[in-house]
């Protein structure tokens, strides 16, 4: 066997292995994008539904500010009308 002989098979073996490494990464490329295809439809189904949460959510925190502005104004009358019951009270005559 001859020096060339001997360098040449290392070198065969590690292109035939190069070159199945680079088969195997095609055929796994293939995979991820067969994946892809296969979930993006539910991943854009999701982000529209949390976008349309993110919308519902916002509109419920405004109901909820127009809630408790509503509900200060209710206390605020009741006080008020309660401070004018006192004072009436206070200034009827006696029986």
């Amino acid at each position: 066997m001859s020096i060339e002989d001997k360098t040449t098979d290392p070198l065969l073996e590690i292109l035939e292995k190069v070159r199945s490494i680079d088969t195997r990464l095609t055929s796994l490329e293939v995979k991820v994008d067969e994946r892809l295809r296969e979930t993006r439809p539910i991943w854009e189904q999701a982000l529209k539904e949390i976008m349309d949460l993110r919308l519902e959510i916002k509109k419920l925190v405004c109901k909820q500010d127009v809630l408790h502005e509503d509900n200060l104004n209710i206390r605020a009358d009741h006080k008020e009308l309660l401070q004018l019951i006192d004072s009436l009270e206070h200034n009827s005559p006696t029986e």
